[in-house]
């Protein structure tokens, strides 16, 4: 029998040699299986992280935004009972104060997923803080603890059956291969025959060899196609990114405007000899369009000039163009001033900045200028006297005093809706009382006014809608206000589109 011939091959050590392997092999594939459940546990947690900060975001939120440290630290010990949280940390976005850092006792911040929280205010998301929420290796391993006990068996039976086909198909290759040259040499096996033998030799060779690699794709096959649910991650990443797309194109047009008013306007220096607190806000309709202001000092430490311009958007009427026509006006003005050693009317200059921005585009081709009509101020802070001269066209004055709000318009003080103080030539020349220090001042252009409301065909925000928002905003601290004029004013303009540029210049004396 050719069996137990075939026997005295495999001695013990060949026994051991095998049983090395499958010991070798089962270890191998018992820590690569493991390292990929913990990679999968781990994905897991985080992905609940995930969820869980999606969940408690708004009430974050609304507790960083009102500053409740009560309600922060109620929401920190309630996720603090979630077994897979180590640690929390919620971080201040506004001045990077830590309003919680807290580690369990006996854990390790060791994995963290950290999710920017947002304050919805009037429709627009404020970013306000940065909650990170920490897990460790403790909760990835009791997450898996019994799966890779039933993996290691999982793998102990299937190494032992694999290693086990080999070893039996190895012995019956060998057993096969013996048999045919004993078979040819006990009868002086012909060349023809040689060539039969080594064929049916090779057939059960490529069958051994076919049964392997079926047994070894399935062992080791991988799942290669993303879940639905890494795919919806995408997706949402992809459209994060044309929203932040959007959003830096409505960044350009502020950038492109921002730097030709830095480029009219003195240093921040000055204004804070004339201003405790100031802001502009301003929010165009093209890139090429903007209300433009350029202050002046005109007498150093005592009187300042505002030269403020407003055009209707005409896409022959560039900003830039517009910016430098206006510094060669501000040349005139001072070197007037500097020969007569006074500064003329604030009536005057109006009339003169009117008539040499029109004559100057004209000169450069532009005769669409004829057809948009000019608005603008001229405003004279007269630091000495504490006073404001000021003549207008189509730009109001706002005065928030203690106990009520005045409105200047191109015909002076306002008061029930009829015009008082209006003169009876056309210089049409005000003034305004800056004596007390708790009034505020706000100049604005009437594109914020003239904008039609949302869902409505025809009808404005109007100068009432504008003192609406006012009265809304005015207890918020000045610096704040900049931002809360335009979420007012886009809220109330909703999907319409833009009419005018739109700019407030806020002022505290």
């Amino acid at each position: 029998m050719i069996q137990p011939s075939i026997d005295e091959f495999f001695s013990p050590k060949i026994y051991k040699i095998f049983i090395g392997i499958f010991i070798g092999v089962a270890f191998i594939n018992f820590v690569i299986f493991s390292v990929a459940e913990f990679n999968e546990s781990k994905r897991a947690i985080l992905k609940e992280l995930k969820h869980i900060s999606t969940a408690t975001s708004n009430s974050i939120s609304v507790a960083v935004w009102k500053n409740d440290k009560f309600e922060i630290g109620r929401i920190t010990n309630s996720l603090l009972q979630n077994r897979e949280i180590s640690a929390i940390q919620i971080i201040n976005y506004d001045n990077k104060h830590v309003e919680t850092n807290i580690i369990k006792n006996g854990r390790s911040p060791a994995i963290s997923k950290t999710t920017d929280i947002f304050y919805t205010y009037n429709d627009k998301e404020i970013k306000v803080a940065k909650l990170t929420l920490f897990t460790d290796n403790w909760s990835i391993w009791y997450r898996i603890e019994k799966p890779l006990l039933l993996l290691f068996l999982k793998t102990l039976i299937e190494t032992f059956t694999i290693v086990f086909l080999i070893f039996w198909a190895f012995k019956k290759l060998f057993a096969e291969y013996i048999s045919a040259i004993r078979f040819g040499i006990q009868h002086n096996t012909k060349s023809d025959d040689k060539l039969e033998i080594s064929s049916s030799l090779r057939n059960i060779e490529n069958k051994f060899q076919t049964m392997l690699n079926h047994l070894i794709n399935i062992y080791l096959k991988r799942k290669t196609n993303e879940s639905e649910e890494e795919k919806k991650e995408k997706d949402e990443k992809k459209e994060k990114e044309e929203l932040k797309e959007i959003s830096e194109i409505e960044a350009q047009k502020r950038f492109h405007l921002e730097k030709i008013i830095n480029f009219l306007n003195p240093n921040r220096e000055i204004f804070k000899k004339y201003f405790r607190e100031m802001f502009v806000s301003s929010q165009a309709v093209h890139t090429e369009s903007g209300d433009i202001y350029l202050f002046s000092e005109i007498e150093k430490n005592q009187d300042l000039l505002l030269i403020m311009v407003d055009y209707e958007y005409s896409k022959d009427i560039n900003s830039f163009e517009l910016a430098l026509i206006m510094k060669d006006i501000e040349k005139d003005i001072l070197l007037k001033h500097s020969v007569n050693n006074r500064i003329f009317s604030t009536a005057k200059v109006l009339e003169f900045t009117e008539k040499r921005i029109r004559s100057k585009f004209i000169e450069n081709g532009i005769q669409a200028i004829e057809d948009v009509e000019f608005k603008g101020l001229i405003a004279y802070f007269d630091r000495k006297n504490q006073k404001i001269d000021y003549s207008s066209k189509g730009v109001f004055i706002f005065q928030l005093t203690s106990t009520n709000l005045n409105v200047f318009d191109d015909y002076g003080l306002y008061s029930d809706r009829m015009a008082t103080g209006i003169p009876e030539d056309d210089k049409r020349e005000f003034s305004i009382d800056t004596s007390s220090k708790d009034d505020v001042f706000y100049i604005a252009t009437d594109g914020y006014f003239r904008q039609i409301k949302r869902d409505k065909r025809r009808e404005e925000i109007g100068k009432n809608g504008f003192t609406e928002v006012l009265n809304k905003i005015k207890k918020e601290p000045f610096t704040s206000q900049k931002d809360s004029f335009l979420n007012e004013f886009n809220l109330r303009k909703g999907d319409k589109k833009q009419v005018e540029d739109v700019t407030i210049i806020g002022l505290k004396f």
